[in-house]
């Protein structure tokens, strides 16, 4: 007959095998776990794009021209060196007739994010959002010496009085916190983000990738 401490023993030894299999299945599961997780994440926010895909339309500002329904909203920050990378496949997309809006989403780690966001809405409201858009998007001086006024030259604008009322003023801040809320809303923690009514889409994205997801 085996002692009482034979028997502890071996209880022991078994409740250590027990939790080192246990330990072991959970961390070969580390992959599967976080796939799931992502697929959660993605579902969550398709399904919230679904809800607010009329906030999105409200508030995205058209890249191109065109009368025809937006098919995606690009979720952007204008110091986003993958945003700008990505901006030459956007601008080829547009050009072949993808409809897209852009929601500004300026980055707390930015530093010029955002005041560069209100740059272009103030442009917007000037009816010159296309160029100061291109013009964010493609020169680098604003970043080191912000001078706003000689982008919206640049850019356009007529009325620079006008701008710089609209860059200090309440409105384009509330409507830039409404934009960033929105993005919050889907779950969105980095840029460039192409959202449609049924897809995310993160990080960049080819000509070929947006032209599938703007098909109905």
């Amino acid at each position: 007959m085996r002692s009482v401490r034979g028997v502890v023993r071996t209880r022991g030894l078994d409740v250590l095998t027990v939790a080192f299999l246990g330990m072991a299945a959970y961390q070969f599961s580390a992959p599967l776990r976080q796939q799931w997780a992502v697929r959660r994440a993605t579902a969550a926010s398709v399904a919230a794009a679904k809800r607010t895909w009329g906030q999105l339309l409200e508030f995205g500002s058209a890249l191109a021209d065109d009368k025809s329904p937006v098919r995606i909203v690009e979720i952007s920050d204008y110091e986003c060196p993958f945003c700008r990378k990505a901006s030459a496949a956007v601008d080829s997309a547009t050009r072949s007739g993808v409809q897209i809006a852009y929601i500004h989403y300026p980055l707390r780690i930015h530093p010029h994010a955002e005041a560069a966001a209100i740059a272009a809405l103030c442009a917007e409201a000037s009816g010159r959002f296309r160029e100061m858009h291109a013009r964010l998007m493609s020169s680098t001086e604003w970043q080191t010496d912000s001078n706003w006024v000689r982008e919206a030259k640049a850019a356009g604008v007529a009325d620079i009085a006008s701008f710089e009322k609209c860059r200090s003023g309440a409105p384009v801040r509330a409507r830039l916190a409404s934009e960033r809320a929105l993005a919050d809303s889907l779950g969105v923690h980095g840029t460039p983000t192409f959202v449609t009514r049924s897809s995310i889409h993160d990080g960049t994205a080819t000509v070929k990738e947006l032209r599938d997801l703007s098909l109905p």
